[in-house]
């Protein structure tokens, strides 16, 4: 929740705080619907354990792709805790992958600044920065180290282990990048087809991750 440290960091990162930030926000809220965890608020008797319900969900339809259900759940919890900064920063970034494409980066650090202890915030870090890897330098060092940061907080997180198998591939360390394809084929979860593609695509292509 806010503290002197999280506000301080959210002043440094460009989020905005000041009154008419708030209120427009909250117009927000309404516009995206209140259904879902909405109800729920009005018959718990700890809004604090529904917002955290409703923050949850937002990261869960984030992860999956739904990005605009992904902002209606952190606007409900919102609706809930209008000064819970970390569904603030998700807001902002489902925002950014749903239609506010020029804010990806702004969103993702943002969002690392107020929720580092996230994983799924250093996994859409290291994706950002593959995106980037034809077009900015270093950008795969940079993946990699956002991604073996969502693997420091979580050694299982299946997102974390199969772009890190991509940033290595990318990175023609083929072998390496194999052994993250055949993790991610034991969770049996949703990267399970991508990784058994990727790893059919390193039949075709060198395994030694000695050459060039």
């Amino acid at each position: 929740m806010k503290t002197p440290d999280t506000l301080a960091q959210l002043q440094a990162s460009g989020l905005p705080l000041n009154r008419t930030f708030f209120l427009h926000a909250l117009g927000l809220v309404f516009a995206l619907g209140l259904t879902g965890c909405a109800h729920e608020a009005a018959v718990s008797s700890r809004p604090d354990a529904t917002a955290e319900i409703c923050y949850r969900r937002g990261i869960a339809k984030l992860e999956s792709g739904y990005y605009k259900d992904s902002a209606q759940e952190f606007a409900n919890a919102l609706d809930v805790e209008p000064d819970y900064f970390a569904a603030w920063a998700g807001l902002r970034l489902a925002r950014a992958y749903w239609w506010d494409f020029g804010n990806k980066k702004r969103a993702i650090r943002q969002a690392q600044l107020v929720m580092p202890h996230e994983p799924f915030v250093w996994v859409f870090g290291g994706r950002y920065w593959l995106d980037q890897r034809d077009q900015q330098a270093g950008a795969l060092a940079k993946a990699e180290e956002a991604l073996k940061e969502a693997l420091s907080l979580d050694p299982d997180y299946e997102a974390a282990i199969f772009y890190l198998g991509m940033a290595y591939y990318y990175g023609r360390k083929y072998a390496t990048a194999e052994a993250h394809f055949v993790r991610v084929e034991g969770f049996d979860g949703q990267l399970a087809a991508k990784a058994r593609e990727m790893r059919a695509l390193l039949q075709t292509s060198p395994t030694d991750d000695t050459l060039p």
